[in-house]
């Protein structure tokens, strides 16, 4: 914005920076004393601007972490993800989980919403295995940083190793198929 002043002969033009809060991270956009983070929405924006849920504490979002670091590929597995704070006031339809595993992007909803944790069931990505990260989302913004997360496939164990993997506890050895499964996707019939 712009103002003028006039003291006796001399104009005075002052300048407020042109400040592009939207572009900030929390952390960011709180140092920043143009803008403020707003909670309703999960971006920076210029100060004054939020209509509700304005934080002036400058407390942003942050993971604490899972409760599972890893499950299996088929998906449906269920997760809690830890932190500092989630905003109920907004309910679980506005959040999202945001999977990425090998360049594939997966969304599933949040199931369960309280102060300090989301819930949400992990995607099927069949037997795609490796290292994955998870983004909650409020909206199509990140509330908070990304975690690490791990998928495995049952499908390569063996019988001797399928149901006794401790890092792969949803592994077991399914019957009727005779090969390993995740607990979920066996047909537990025979």
């Amino acid at each position: 914005s712009i103002s003028a002043s006039q003291s006796g002969a001399e104009a005075r033009v002052l300048t407020t920076p042109k400040v592009q809060c939207s572009l900030y991270a929390c952390d960011a956009c709180n140092a920043d004393p143009y803008c403020g983070w707003c909670y309703s929405t999960g971006t920076c924006t210029t100060a004054g601007t939020c209509t509700s849920m304005y934080d002036p504490t400058g407390v942003c979002p942050v993971p604490l972490g899972l409760d599972k670091s890893a499950a299996s590929s088929t998906g449906g597995s269920t997760i809690n993800i830890y932190a500092n704070r989630f905003n109920t006031a907004l309910g679980t339809g506005s959040f999202t989980c945001e999977w990425s595993l090998a360049g594939s992007v997966k969304t599933t909803s949040v199931t369960a919403l309280t102060a300090g944790s989301a819930t949400c069931t992990t995607p099927n990505y069949g037997t795609t295995e490796g290292a994955a990260t998870l983004t909650v989302k409020l909206g199509s913004v990140p509330w908070m940083s990304s975690l690490n997360f791990t998928f495995y496939s049952c499908a390569a164990l063996p019988c001797s190793t399928c149901a006794s993997d401790v890092n792969k506890p949803e592994c077991g050895w399914c019957f009727n198929s005779r090969s390993c499964s995740s607990n979920s996707t066996c047909d537990k019939t025979g």
